[in-house]
Parts: structure tokens; C-alpha cells; sequence
């Protein structure tokens, strides 16, 4: 009976979850022509109001989507727009590549996205708490954080107080820039072109934002994600990086001859009777 618990757990385990670490590339303007949007690679199409159709224009060509989003008369109050790799109708994953995989803060160093983009302009409303576009990463137990970007800013919005966690002044007009932002455990740290230059603690989601259209495990989310701003914003890829857990269910094959196996230890028992 020994014998038959440790193969049943010996199988399972490894069947249960396969782990792997790689750079997953999830968006990238240059291929296919170098004129595919986000959502002909996988992404799904993110509206704050999906009875209402935001006033927004992407474009990519020449290696290069432009995602451009509209105050309309003025004002930014008009609905907002973006990219994740959720669908908010059915709360299931929709990226291809995301599918099955668990972005673990625990694990040996973490996990990180990558991306490289350009803000060209961006106006938010007077409250100085929201941004014309924002990078939202979600780990696999709903803890993560909201970036955003302003013309001379790169800043952590505190989900605890919607106020302004932490902050970097820099010009993300200027050029292209390279950003990683990776999840360790409870931290989160921010690198602009392969420099340290934010860091703070993670926000559990499940408990500041448990009803948004947002907050799904594993989720990646960038855009104009508030009615409060609208932008201009040049991006080249998105990718993520680290020990991803893709759950595994076994091929009923497989589940046969575990089965065979299993049987033959039961007759060997048998025959050590007589």
C-alpha cells in the first residue's frame, strides 16, 4: 500500500504543474510586416464601458504602434481604451501565449515585463492622480501595481489611497525607452534603459480593487485604462520573463500506463503471497 501511495503522488506531481523560465514575447511591432496592433497578436481589446466606443486611434507601421486616445473637446472625460490579456466578458485569459501560465512573485527572482515605448503627449485632469497611459501588471494571487506615465513622470499609483506612491522625474518624450518593471516577493522594482530607479511594495488587488474589470490573476493590462487623461503613446513590444508554472493534464495514454503500472505492482504484491 506504501509502495502504491508514493508512484500515485510520484505521478501527479509531475503532472501537476510544469515549470519553465523563459522570455515570452507578447507583443512586437516589428514582425508580420511591422503593422499589426495588439489584439492581432493576442491581446484583447480593453474599454472602460463596453457600450461606448472611446474615441481612440491605433496605428502601427513601420515597426511601430501608435496608440492615440482623445479628450474630445477639450476635456478627458471620455472612456478609456487599451490592452490586456483578459476578456472582461467572460474573465478568462485570451493571450495565447499567457494561457496556462502562472506568474509567481515567489519564485526565484520573480518575474518581469519588459517594454519599450515613448510617450509623444499625454494630458490628465487637474487631479494629478491619474495619467494619459499606464501599465497595470497583475501576479497569479491578484498583487500588483498600477505604473503610469506622464510627459516629464513615471509614477506608482498607491491603490490603497489613489494617491501617488512613488515617483521619477524623467522626459518620456525624448526618445524610446526600455522599461522592466519585475515583481520579487512582496517588491516591485522599476528599470529605465537597465537602470534601478523605482521600488516599492506590491498592492493586493483581492482587496483594493476586488470588483474592477481589471483584476484577474496573471494579467496584463496597458492603454489609457482611466477617463481622466488621454495620450499619444509609441510602443515596440511587450514581453515577459520569468519561472512560469503551466498547468499540465495528462494524455490519456499517459493515464494508461500509469494504470498498467499500477496494476502490475498490485499482481506482484499478489504473487509474494503464495
Amino acid at each position: 500500500m506504501k509502495k502504491h501511495c508514493i508512484v500515485f503522488l510520484i505521478f501527479f506531481a509531475t503532472f501537476a504543474a510544469n515549470y519553465s523560465y523563459g522570455y515570452t514575447v507578447l507583443y512586437d511591432a516589428t514582425l508580420n510586416g511591422g503593422n499589426q496592433t495588439p489584439d492581432l497578436q493576442g491581446f484583447d481589446i480593453y474599454k472602460k464601458d463596453i457600450n461606448v466606443n472611446p474615441l481612440y486611434a491605433p496605428s502601427a507601421a513601420d515597426g511601430l504602434f501608435t496608440l492615440k486616445t482623445y479628450g474630445g473637446s477639450g476635456k478627458a472625460e471620455d472612456y478609456s481604451f487599451g490592452y490586456q490579456t483578459h476578456n472582461k466578458l467572460t474573465d478568462q485569459v485570451i493571450h495565447p501565449l499567457m494561457e496556462g501560465t502562472t506568474l509567481d512573485r515567489y519564485q526565484p527572482g520573480g518575474f518581469s515585463l519588459f517594454f519599450r515605448l515613448r510617450i509623444a503627449d499625454e494630458y490628465s485632469w487637474p487631479n494629478q492622480n491619474r495619467a494619459g497611459f499606464s501599465v497595470l501588471l497583475i501576479s497569479s494571487d491578484l498583487h500588483g501595481i498600477q505604473l503610469n506615465f506622464w510627459e516629464d513622470k513615471v509614477w506608482v499609483f498607491n491603490s490603497n489611497n489613489g494617491q501617488v506612491a512613488q515617483s521619477y522625474t524623467t522626459n518620456t518624450t525624448s526618445a524610446l525607452k526600455d522599461y522592466e518593471l519585475n515583481f520579487e516577493g512582496d517588491i516591485y522594482r522599476l528599470f529605465i534603459n537597465g537602470t534601478q530607479r523605482l521600488t516599492g511594495s506590491i498592492y493586493d488587488f483581492a482587496v483594493t480593487n476586488p470588483e474592477s474589470q481589471t483584476t484577474y490573476p496573471n494579467n496584463i493590462l496597458f492603454g489609457d485604462i482611466t477617463k481622466l487623461g488621454y495620450s499619444t503613446t509609441q510602443i515596440v513590444y511587450f514581453a515577459i520573463e520569468g519561472e512560469t508554472r503551466e498547468q499540465v493534464v495528462p494524455e490519456p495514454m499517459t493515464i494508461c500506463l500509469f494504470l498498467i503500472a499500477l496494476g502490475s505492482l498490485k499482481f506482484r504484491k499478489r504473487l509474494n503471497c503464495y
